[in-house]
């Protein structure tokens, strides 16, 4: 049924877009707490935000205009002391777009069918997120062990519900360039060969940058498969020391290299599991090497001391989210990691608490 809703959903869209001869649209915003503050309209151009118009706002509300693009082109909004655009999908029409200048990641775009449809799917998928992090906060209280099961079951069938979701929605409607931008967006829901299946059945006839981009991102997580050679890459110490993966490959029989970041919750949580498993296993052959994903120095060596990353290996460009070796990596979430032998295969990815554990214990029992 969902996705006969999406389907019709997509008809509506192209019924709306037959209907529209002009060629140019307003963007009308209304926005509480920015009186004197100025708007900027853009859209992105080459994976950057490029302004198009400006208007300064005025009782809580502004104009901008745009002349229309092709339908996969996304445009934004953004103000002074945002620290991001409010991005959406505009079709050839007006918008409208209202909220709270003090809370822009709340913004409601509304008049576009396009965005529309996408704001379907996150509420439904981002239902799915609300679910598992009810059902974490129980098991973290939990005490009872039949009940910590069943919670623990209760969270892998919402996660797999979630994720039959997200296949079923691109699936169903892979003639929708709004298909391509969701799979490219939440590729990381998806195994490696889910997105290789699902990416072939996109109706051909139907382009988007999105397909560019998700071909680029498998053509990454190609070479970094289990199985396969470890890619080297150059970042820098603590002491602001040039490095290489390949200095630390080979000197222990597994090599953990660990994506992280201070500002990132879940790989904070993550850490205490790292840091027993290299406690328990470094004398029998066990090395870390952390990669942060941070931006600013002195809160990534704070999170070092404060998580007692006691292992030496750690290394950073200061790049956040365009740090060079997890681009190499195809890392677009984190906690992330990849565990290599000492020939410096991959023979492990994405081994979190007593997942690492195991598969750390029993590797080094078999050289042993």
């Amino acid at each position: 049924m969902k996705s006969l809703r999406f389907i019709c959903a997509i008809i509506t869209a192209i019924t709306v877009a037959s209907c529209t001869s002009y060629d140019k649209f307003s963007v009308n915003v209304n926005l509480d707490n920015a009186d004197g503050k100025t708007i900027y309209l853009g859209k992105m151009v080459d994976g950057k935000f490029t302004t198009t118009d400006s208007a300064r706002i005025v009782n809580g509300s502004a104009i901008l205009r745009a002349e229309f693009d092709e339908a996969y082109v996304m445009y934004g909004i953004l103000c002074n002391g945002w620290r991001r655009p409010c991005m959406f999908f505009a079709d050839n029409s007006d918008v409208l777009i209202e909220g709270d200048y003090l809370k822009y990641y709340e913004l409601q775009v509304k008049a576009s069918q396009s965005q529309n449809r996408l704001n379907e799917f996150e509420r439904t998928f981002n239902g799915f997120d609300d679910k598992l992090e009810e059902i974490s906060e129980k098991i973290s209280h939990e005490t009872n062990d039949t009940l910590l099961q069943e919670l623990k079951a209760l969270f892998e069938k919402t996660r797999d519900d979630q994720n039959y979701y997200l296949f079923d929605q691109v699936w169903d409607n892979n003639a929708d360039f709004m298909s391509h931008y969701i799979l490219y967006r939440y590729k990381w829901a998806m195994q490696p060969c889910e997105l290789r299946h699902v990416r072939h059945n996109f109706d051909s006839t139907v382009y988007s940058p999105y397909l560019s981009m998700l071909d680029a991102y498998i053509a990454k997580l190609d070479k970094v498969e289990e199985g396969m050679m470890f890619t080297d890459f150059t970042q820098f110490d603590v002491n602001g020391n040039e490095v290489r993966l390949s200095d630390f490959v080979g000197k222990s029989d597994l090599l953990l290299v660990d994506f992280w970041a201070s500002w990132c919750g879940d790989c904070r949580k993550e850490n205490p599991s790292v840091v027993s498993v290299y406690n328990d296993f470094h004398t029998k052959g066990f090395d870390v090497l952390s990669v942060s994903l941070d931006n600013n120095r002195d809160n990534w060596l704070a999170a070092i001391a404060a998580d007692r990353l006691v292992w030496d290996n750690h290394v950073t460009d200061l790049k956040g989210w365009s740090n060079a070796a997890s681009g190499i990596y195809a890392v677009v979430a984190i906690p992330s990691n990849v565990l290599l032998d000492k020939d410096g295969i991959i023979v492990a990815k994405n081994l979190m608490g007593n997942d690492l554990r195991d598969f750390v214990a029993n590797r080094l029992e078999q050289k042993q």
